[in-house]
């Protein structure tokens, strides 16, 4: 599927099932309906039905109950970005201590690696994130940004380090959800990856990393002004 289908189908099932959840339709404690449920009354595949439910889970919307489904958390205890940030600090930080080192090292091998028609279809992917910054949509952000770092890890046809980026994505979606919540934060990513692009394209590693390293540094420092 390509990149911007795969984006709106999950933002179209995000947006359905918050949108039932908030107007009431699935009150708290609530179990949702199973997956092949949710596949046939949104017209979508099993895939996007998880992507959806692990991103609402990042909302503090639905908690994922393994071998049980997913249910709707109390809403009246939803937390703030700020108030996210403040108490998952310590594991932010863990997360980009390892992230900074991994990134730096996929980005070089992927203007070793990556060929044209990948190039094609991570300018895709930062295509669709810049118009999800324009719309301040927040869903299509983090997926975005979610798929054009993935899709650089993926560059590198390395198949242990795109194993080992699975966890990391998966740690990853809860902060970018919270951190693209917060106004001007978007909008510092955009030149970053337009940077990180042109340097892939000109296949030249070192300038790359240099890249990657001040867009995850700007990060940084954005969960900082956050705190």
């Amino acid at each position: 599927m390509q990149p911007i289908a795969r984006i709106s189908s999950t933002d179209h099932a995000v947006n359905h099932i918050r949108d039932s959840i908030l107007s009431g339709a699935y009150r708290r404690g609530d179990k949702l309906p199973a997956e092949m449920e949710l596949c046939e009354l949104l017209h979508v595949g099993r895939s996007t039905v998880r992507e959806a439910l692990r991103v609402l889970q990042a909302m503090g919307l639905v908690e994922i109950r393994h071998g049980k489904g997913a249910f709707v958390t109390d809403r009246e205890n939803a937390v703030t970005p700020e108030m996210w940030f403040q108490k998952y600090n310590y594991k932010v930080a863990d997360i980009m201590q390892v992230r900074l080192p991994i990134e730096q090292m996929a980005v070089r091998l992927a203007t070793i690696n990556m060929q044209e028609k990948e190039l094609s279809h991570l300018q895709e992917i930062q295509d669709s994130f810049r118009r999800a910054v324009e719309e301040n949509n927040v869903n299509q952000m983090t997926l975005a940004d979610e798929y054009f770092h993935g899709a650089i890890i993926e560059g590198t046809h390395n198949p242990l380090l795109i194993s080992f980026n699975a966890n990391l994505t998966e740690a990853m979606r809860e902060y970018r959800l919270h951190s693209f919540s917060v106004p001007g934060n978007p909008e510092h990513a955009v030149g970053p990856h337009e940077d990180i692009l042109s340097a892939l394209r000109l296949h030249n590693p070192e300038l790359a990393a240099a890249y990657m390293v001040t867009h995850i540094q700007s990060s940084l420092s954005d969960m900082q002004r956050i705190l």
